[in-house]
């Protein structure tokens, strides 16, 4: 059985407004890129200005990116400061609960464009 991953570069968005739609919880895969990603996610460029306006680090970005899309986000760590960090996306202080709710939609045209092959 296949199991659709979401991360910034494979989110299908169709199936997550399908799912939206029908109330069924949609449970990310690899939500940080995992082993599979096409590339590292922790360097790319628009995650990384995004992280540094906010003051949030990469992992935080995307993990707050995945609810905010409306998808069940369990991210694996046996590193409790890496833990903590995953687990404080919420805290307040970082101004990212003052973005507007449509400023996310960047990451689902860069992921659009590496769908495509158009990020080239």
């Amino acid at each position: 059985q296949h199991l659709p991953t979401t991360t910034t570069t494979t989110t299908n968005s169709s199936l997550l407004r399908y799912c939206s739609q029908n109330r069924i919880v949609f449970q990310a895969y690899s939500p940080l890129g995992g082993f599979r990603s096409r590339g590292d996610l922790f360097k790319d460029v628009v995650l990384m200005d995004i992280a540094k306006k906010y003051n949030l680090t990469v992992s935080q970005v995307l993990i707050r990116w995945a609810i905010q899309t409306g998808t069940a986000v369990v991210s694996s760590s046996s590193q409790w400061d890496r833990m903590r960090e995953n687990f404080n996306v919420w805290n307040g202080n970082n101004g990212f609960d003052n973005v507007h709710p449509g400023a996310l939609e960047l990451l689902d045209e860069v992921d659009l464009q590496r769908s495509r092959g158009l990020d080239k």
